[in-house]
């Protein structure tokens, strides 16, 4: 009889086990098991010392949010203290290293001066400045394509201006007595790029170029523009454009030199 109740008493013990085993596990129990399983998946992470010399700690956060890792990075000492899978330190090095380089150094500025000759082109002689001997060879191509007696400099504007950046020049012309004017204004403006040309010349590109004057004659004042944009080889001159007053033209004529 008591060989009988050990049997069954035994019996309700091997039930129980094996009912308990079906049962899913309570929260506890499943946070330790993924925990053992984060700690299995762990034993095959890597932990190296980086040093890095210029990149910053948002760069290297930036960098690192890509793959599987953790790290510190201690901003004194320079060092970052990565841990992850052993498989893909490699690559995470091999991007650190390729990020961490100096910033380039802005571009040093290159100054432009940009020399302007004002020409005044008339079918008769009008007393105004001599030509500068600079300007021959260029004069003598406009007698061969325009139809004008005259030729004499207004003025001579020199402005100078940084690659990139904006040039903007005022100002009044000499009175010249044969088109009977009073105090010719004039504005230049434009946008200077510098690029490399052949034969190591610098070519000077001056963008939305504007010239704008106003003549007063007896009874009208015309406005005069001419609007547009260029490329001059240092050293150079090029002839930029043309604008009629009444019999006569204001002709623009341009030299580039680039300041180291």
């Amino acid at each position: 009889m008591i060989v009988k109740n050990n049997f069954i008493r035994t019996a309700a013990i091997v039930l129980c086990v094996a009912t308990i085993a079906t049962v899913p596990l309570d929260a506890r129990a499943q946070d330790a098991a993924e925990a053992v399983t984060v700690i299995r998946d762990m034993s095959g992470w890597e932990t190296r010392v980086i040093q890095v010399e210029h990149a910053e700690r948002r760069a290297l956060a930036e960098i690192l949010s890509m793959f599987e890792a953790r790290y510190t990075f201690d901003s004194r000492s320079r060092t970052l203290v990565v841990r992850a899978p052993a498989e893909i330190i490699p690559a995470i090095v091999q991007v650190i290293d390729r990020f961490d380089q100096p910033t380039p150094a802005p571009p040093t500025p290159i100054s432009v001066e940009l020399t302007t000759y004002i020409v005044l082109a008339s079918a008769s002689a009008v007393e105004a400045q001599a030509l500068p001997p600079a300007l021959d060879p260029v004069i003598e191509q406009l007698r061969t394509v325009l139809h004008y007696d005259s030729f004499s400099l207004l003025d001579t504007v020199i402005s100078r201006g940084v690659n990139g950046e904006n040039m903007s020049v005022n100002g009044v012309m000499p009175v010249v007595a044969g088109m009977r004017s009073i105090n010719p204004e004039y504005g230049l403006h434009g946008r200077f790029f510098v690029r490399p040309g052949a034969e190591g010349r610098n070519v000077v590109r001056v963008d939305d170029l504007e010239f704008t004057a106003r003549i007063y004659l007896e009874e009208t004042s015309p406005s005069v523009q001419i609007a547009t944009a260029i490329e001059i080889a240092d050293g150079q001159q090029a002839v930029v454009g043309k604008a009629t007053v009444g019999n006569s033209a204001l002709i623009l004529v341009m030299s580039v030199r680039v300041i180291d």
